[in-house]
């Protein structure tokens, strides 16, 4: 009996044990059924904005994009959220100053900089004569977008760009370059097959946005077409061209390291409109990395810190406003003008002489930090992505000058204990 009552009892808690299974099952079906149901709606949201923009082309009398372009263009293309999110965190803004600088000013990029500094010499030559754009540069954009031309990106640029535009938050600038895409298209400038790219809809080794490859696009090798994915003339000419056309100066630095006073204004720093000589910024004691006082000079610049009080600060010229051109964020420039900096070295050390320090808070704490600070007039936007734009740090500088602290605008955890009066929570 005994026995008899044993097996009874394994038989009923095997069927709850398939019962919870089922349920549980039951569960995810629901939910994934629910995720599809809204994935569906985003995905008929964006068919039916495609359906419209493709009609007010056709209808535009300036765009002349005819049907047969806007066909071959938007064939196949889908909602893809993967685009989306990759715009939602973008790595010049989500990482840390030392957390961008150190994935991407590494041995590998110095070295293969060198490399292809020797390889190229005399094309580098001949373009720095030509547009006064020296090798080092040319080869760290390189270097920076596609790894000297090993990843270009595989995402079909018309549905990016698409994408983004349909997205809205900066629907004009994408708009614009979807517009300039399908003209290079309907003018036989490039193949659809060939218009693949970033997330962002950029393309070739350079990595150029369609309105700067129709502006800015040279036949480097002269064989009568320009491809800026296979020909290195081609995309070496094209990037020379850009620089030097939106005033890059040649025989000038990027920018240097230097230090601060301890009673600096920092009210002065991260601020572009505030652009001082060498010798104005010497006399407010900001001094070399190396101690010594900057050289007298009538040369205009500006100061930065990427990581506030506990990273590196920058004092930077002309051409770091031009590399600020090609992609605006202080870590990307910066990381340009070092890459340049050592390619062009017998050394490899990127010559920055703070101590790393890697004081981050949660996006979803500068989330928090975006909305109270607009809520009591300091944010002047409706972006609460968590993103340190420069939106986003001039409005952290003027609380905290109003609050009595260092006006560095980075968010540390003592900011966020100031403005919410309790510590952040793991």
């Amino acid at each position: 009996m005994m026995r008899n009552n044993k097996i009874l009892s394994i038989i009923l808690c095997s069927i709850l044990l398939s019962n919870n299974i089922a349920i549980k099952n039951a569960h995810s079906k629901d939910n994934s059924i629910t995720e599809k149901k809204e994935e569906s709606k985003e995905s008929k949201n964006f068919t039916k904005w495609l359906l419209d923009f493709k009609e007010k082309v056709l209808n535009h009398k300036d765009y002349n994009i005819s049907d047969k372009t806007l066909q071959i263009a938007f064939e196949n293309i889908k909602f893809n959220e993967k685009i989306l999110k990759s715009d939602a965190k973008q790595a010049e803004f989500a990482e840390t100053f030392w957390e961008y600088i150190e994935k991407r000013i590494n041995e590998y990029r110095i070295n293969k900089g060198k490399e292809l500094y020797k390889k190229y010499k005399s094309l580098l030559r001949d373009i720095h004569k030509k547009y006064g754009v020296p090798p080092e540069y040319i080869l760290s954009f390189w270097g920076l977008e596609t790894g000297y031309g090993n990843y270009f990106g595989s995402t079909n640029i018309f549905e990016a760009l698409a994408l983004l535009t349909f997205e809205g938050r900066r629907a004009q600038m994408f708009e614009t370059e979807l517009l300039t895409a399908l003209e290079i298209l309907e003018q036989n400038k490039l193949e659809a097959s060939q218009m693949k790219g970033s997330w962002a809809g950029a393309m070739g080794n350079f990595q150029f946005m369609p309105t700067t490859f129709k502006a800015y696009k040279i036949d480097g090798d002269g064989d009568g077409k320009i491809d800026v994915w296979n020909s290195i003339p081609d995309a070496m000419h094209s990037a020379a061209n850009y620089l030097h056309k939106i005033g890059w100066k040649d025989g000038k630095r990027w920018g240097r390291e230097v230090f601060l006073p301890k009673n600096f204004n920092w009210m002065q720093v991260d601020d572009y409109d505030i652009k001082r000589t060498t010798t104005e910024w010497k006399k407010q004691g900001v001094m070399k990395t190396n101690g010594k006082p900057l050289d007298e000079s009538d040369v205009k610049g500006y100061i930065i810190a990427p990581q506030g009080k506990d990273g590196p600060t920058f004092l930077v010229y002309n051409n770091f406003d031009k590399i600020l051109n090609w992609n605006y964020s202080y870590n990307y420039a910066i990381a340009v003008g070092l890459l340049a900096d050592a390619i062009s070295r017998n050394t490899n050390n990127t010559i920055i002489t703070k101590e790393k320090i890697n004081n981050k808070i949660p996006i979803k704490n500068i989330i928090e930090i975006q909305k109270e600070l607009k809520r009591l007039g300091y944010y002047k936007s409706d972006d609460f992505r968590g993103v340190l734009n420069i939106k986003t740090k001039f409005a952290i500088k003027r609380y905290q000058r109003d609050n009595k602290m260092l006006p560095d605008g980075y968010p540390l955890k003592e900011l966020y204990l100031k403005i919410f009066n309790k510590s952040i929570s793991n």
